[in-house]
């Protein structure tokens, strides 16, 4: 593989393929640059696509916290010709949150993850013990495609699924657990526009937390209703700060971006 990876075709297909992937999320809407990168997996089992997910994720973790670009090589330029993206290197877990889906479940408090990625990625991370979230594998809602009777993923996605992402979540957490519990979710988390649905739509909800990424947009604008109620007592919106520089949560509702030092409430 470290051979492999030494050559300019490969490196060709890393960075295009990336660049790839952050193009149609720029250019498109969510109803289509989510669910095309679940199609890569087509022709893989779930066992195949959780090995292939736990590899990255081991690497990831063991990755620097930052910032590297990709260029493809100018002996091969294609028809694209040389193209460069940055990425963010480096992922980390949450001792914090880990705790919390701890602390609910030991509580009677059934956990779910509701995630705009395929579920079989998702289910290796939340699920894998090593990782440290262990919710039952039938605890994620995710992005599904269609199987044959092997098991073996196909290129189209599952009829009859609405895609987790936007209104999407909503409406997956309504047909599974909504029905299965005669209520609607007490306490629902998120950090981006694609989990604003979510956090608004259900009128049972006690609480929702806001991972402060600080964004603008739809969770922006949630974000500046969690940052008014700050300090009330009664806030339904928390906000939860995070460094991007050392991939952990901050005892504030403030964040601190990549390569930066100043905190911010808000973007």
């Amino acid at each position: 593989m470290e051979e492999i990876k030494a050559t300019p075709q490969y490196q060709d297909f890393v960075a295009k393929a990336r660049y790839l992937y952050e193009a149609i999320g720029g250019t498109f809407s969510p109803d289509v640059s989510y669910p095309w990168v679940t199609y890569l997996f087509s022709g893989m089992t779930e066992k195949e696509v959780r090995q292939l997910a736990g590899a990255s994720i081991d690497s990831n973790l063991q990755d620097a916290i930052g910032e590297k670009t990709l260029t493809s090589p100018s002996e091969l330029p294609g028809q694209a010709g040389v193209v460069e993206v940055k990425i963010k290197t480096g992922l980390r877990a949450f001792a914090e949150q880990q705790n919390l889906y701890k602390t609910f479940m030991d509580n009677g408090i059934d956990v779910y993850v509701c995630s705009a990625s395929f579920v079989d990625v998702v289910k290796e991370f939340a699920s894998n013990p090593k990782y440290g979230y262990s919710l039952p594998e039938d605890h994620v809602l995710a992005m599904e495609l269609e199987r044959d009777a092997a098991g073996v993923i196909q290129q189209e996605y599952r009829k009859g699924y609405d895609q987790t992402q936007g209104k999407g979540k909503t409406k997956t957490i309504e047909r599974f657990l909504v029905s299965k519990y005669g209520h609607e979710p007490i306490f629902v988390a998120g950090d981006s526009d694609g989990d604003t649905a979510m956090l608004t739509d259900f009128k049972d909800m006690k609480l929702g937390l806001i991972v402060n990424r600080l964004k603008g947009g739809e969770i922006g604008e949630l974000s500046k209703t969690a940052a008014n109620g700050i300090g009330t007592g009664n806030a339904k919106y928390l906000l939860q700060g995070r460094d991007d520089n050392t991939g952990a949560f901050r005892n504030t509702e403030k964040s601190v971006s990549l390569g930066s030092s100043e905190e911010k409430l808000l973007k």
